[in-house]
């Protein structure tokens, strides 16, 4: 791959420092004669995960969703996905919309944090609205948890959560990062280095850009649910490292992109292909100029060759599509189709020139700094833009969710997202408070196109508000999509029960065996 053109770094170590220090990572692993699979007699389990750096270990503080994989293990939340995105218990054990504005649930009993703290109905309502009122309530979760005018403790294990509108996506929001209990005697501590949770592990560690390292919880409500004592997640952002690591016997388990699977099927690497409603998008701040023009955006989404990017980078192993929900769902346009703005780039230097910006827009775009295959996408748009006369520079940052989601101070990121919920991904796409919203921009029609997709519909009414949604984001080209991937869960030998999470994107380290 040719260098960077243009590149400014505000982290801390260079590509090649990190390369290194991954490879230490690695290295400082105990092996199998085999391979394939690390040595169980220390009872740890050890993964390679893409991410290095997480932004809080306080949940109500971090919106991103990979950091699932680190926060979920410490963190348990109300209610559980099992593997193919239907909803189970957890803190909760039952839950009911008793109408469209009346939500309730029953707590688990006999749950104590880690801090032997109780879980109870009093600390679900405080969880609720911390993560609604956190930093002046610009949290990330406080558009989703915008609807939820109260928190009624209706009995020590009983909540009522009463709605200003119609919410009904809340019972997978109570599934995901939003669900998440923190005990409450720990709100005022600092989390990043001591996070109580009532999840299966306690942090026993964390180094950035190196690893992260739990202990099993002895009083974890469902002691059959662990299987190690310890997890070791190791950081490394090339897939083709933690494929070797994983052939080699110093990793368990990992996951790769699909387009790793050829080189895992030649190694003899067992792997299952998922199919998750993830992707990854140029993020624009559309409260700032020239973005908050329909016409530059248009231009820039024409200026994007998707197609070349999936050949030369994911080997074909992608899906292009421009909506924000995948062709497989409910949820996606049948009428639109999946190109919404083609590869074409002198219909893209027209419209520059329409909007009075030929060869002059010229703007920073975060990526992470850990690198990884990231920062080659980013290279690649970069390319395509500059055909057209724009100048994207690339300033590499340790986390640019935080850069651009919280700070606010970037013009454009490079970010995954996805979450099983389509409503909650309208709500944070498109709303005025949306956490992937970074300019907080809206129109009253949005509002209320948001608004009706998260109302109780079914069948043709639900399908008709997630068209017109989907018709107004692409007439005003407000989401720049790359491509949707698929993952593929990769286990070495002796490894049994890992399961992987497709609506979060994420493994809970639930029920694994290592034989």
């Amino acid at each position: 791959m040719k260098r960077f053109q243009g590149i400014r770094r505000s982290t801390t170590a260079t590509l090649a420092a990190f390369a290194i220090a991954g490879s230490l990572a690695f290295a400082g692993c105990a092996t199998s004669d085999k391979g394939g699979g690390k040595s169980s007699a220390d009872d740890t389990f050890v993964f390679g995960n893409w991410g290095g750096v997480i932004p809080s270990f306080d949940p109500h503080r971090d919106g991103r969703v990979d950091s699932n994989l680190v926060l979920f293990p410490v963190y348990d939340r109300l209610v559980h996905q099992s593997p193919d995105g239907s909803l189970v218990p957890g803190l909760a054990t039952k839950w009911e919309f008793t109408d469209d504005l009346t939500f309730a649930m029953e707590i688990r009993d006999l749950v104590t944090f880690h801090d032997d703290t109780a879980l109870d109905a009093e600390a679900v309502k405080a969880n609720i609205e911390r993560a609604q009122s956190i930093d002046d309530g610009a949290g990330p979760h406080a558009a989703t948890l915008a609807s939820i005018k109260e928190v009624e403790v209706t009995g020590p294990l009983s909540v009522v959560f009463h709605l200003s509108e119609p919410m009904a996506a809340l019972p997978t929001l109570m599934s995901e990062q939003p669900g998440i209990m923190i005990s409450p005697a720990a709100f005022d501590t600092d989390l990043n280095k001591h996070p109580v949770g009532a999840g299966m592990y306690e942090l026993a560690s964390y180094t950035a850009d190196s690893q992260a390292t739990f202990e099993a919880y002895d009083g974890y409500w469902d002691q059959d649910a662990i299987g190690p004592k310890k997890i070791q997640v190791l950081f490394q952002p090339d897939q083709e490292r933690r494929v070797d690591a994983l052939q080699t016997g110093q990793l368990d388990a990992t996951f790769a992109h699909t387009a790793a699977l050829a080189k895992a099927e030649r190694l003899g690497i067992d792997f299952e292909p998922q199919v998750a409603p993830g992707y990854f998008h140029l993020l624009l701040n559309r409260s700032r100029a020239p973005f908050d023009n329909v016409v530059v955006r248009k231009a820039m989404s024409h200026a994007i060759n998707r197609d070349g990017l999936i050949k030369t980078l994911l080997e074909g192993q992608a899906e292009h599509n421009q909506q924000p929900f995948r062709q497989e769902s409910d949820e996606f346009n049948e009428g639109i189709g999946p190109v919404v703005y083609d590869y074409n780039p002198t219909k893209a230097k027209e419209l520059l020139a329409e909007a009075g910006l030929a060869d002059e827009l010229s703007f920073t775009c975060v990526v992470a700094g850990a690198g990884g295959f990231v920062s080659q996408f980013a290279e690649l748009v970069q390319d395509n833009f500059k055909e057209v006369g724009i100048d994207m520079q690339i300033e590499l940052v340790d986390v640019p969710s935080t850069a651009i989601l919280t700070e606010k101070s970037a013009d454009c990121g490079i970010l995954p997202y996805g979450t099983l919920s389509s409503e909650v991904a309208a709500t944070q796409l498109f709303s005025e408070k949306g956490y992937q919203n970074p300019g907080g921009t809206s129109t009253p029609e949005l509002d209320k196109l948001v608004a009706k997709v998260n109302e109780p519909l079914e069948g043709d009414a639900r399908e008709a508000a997630f068209d017109e949604l989907t018709q107004y984001v692409a007439d005003n080209a407000l989401f720049i999509n790359l491509f949707y991937h698929d993952w593929a869960v990769l286990t070495g030998e002796g490894v049994e029960g890992l399961e992987w999470h497709n609506g979060g994107q994420y493994t809970e380290f639930r029920g694994i065996e290592l034989k």
